[in-house]
């Protein structure tokens, strides 16, 4: 079992790769059960995503009227790697897939190795999805700290512009104001002379 999971996971690793579905030749003579998958599988790829949509919905409808083996392994596919991305549903197709692996009553252990490859494959793929969403969302967050830090540096580059202008202009006043104050004393220091001067005339 060991052997034929290694083998299987290698080759449905290739079948996403490449977009191929060619069924391993011992696997087909021996288990036919898993050529229309694979059939499927290449099947769907070729599909519109017009078409690729409306197939969704039938699978679901498929899956609810029979809960078959195929129906459930083709919905897993679809919802766990082939439909588009805002469609997709890693986790439900885990759980598809799981249901089939858990069954006990299940005698084909190529197919059930088949589909614990899928499985595999899908938990990878929503792990992937799940960091890149962990990712996404704190580089968010650091966008968004950035821009209230550009915000608030513009705010304080603003308020700076402003208290520096308003240094600026009470500098501006206080050289008025020395100045006038200078004259001022001038002013008086000259009358000061004259009144010596007219008090020196009277005596």
């Amino acid at each position: 079992m060991k052997k034929n999971l290694i083998f299987l996971g290698l080759w449905l690793s290739g079948l996403m790769l490449a977009g191929c579905s060619v069924v391993p030749p011992h696997v087909y003579d021996q288990y036919g059960s898993i050529a229309p998958l694979t059939a499927y599988f290449r099947y769907i790829t070729t599909l519109s995503p017009e078409l690729l949509a409306k197939e969704g919905v039938r699978a679901e409808q498929t899956f609810k009227d029979r809960r078959g083996t195929d129906e459930r392994i083709k919905l897993a596919m679809l919802l766990g790697m082939l439909l588009p991305q805002e469609k997709r549903d890693e986790a439900r197709a885990v759980r598809l897939l799981d249901g089939y692996i858990n069954d006990n009553t299940v005698e084909n252990e190529v197919l059930k190795d088949y589909v614990y490859g899928l499985r595999h494959l899908m938990a990878k793929r929503q792990e992937t999805a799940e960091r890149e969403n962990a990712l996404k969302e704190r580089y968010n967050a650091l966008e968004a700290e950035q821009k209230g830090l550009k915000e608030r540096y513009s705010s304080l580059e603003a308020k700076l512009r402003e208290e520096t202008a308003r240094s600026r202009e009470e500098a501006a006043r206080s050289r008025e104001e020395a100045a006038r104050n200078e004259d001022l004393q001038l002013k008086l220091n000259t009358l000061k002379a004259i009144e010596e001067s007219i008090r020196r005339r009277t005596k």
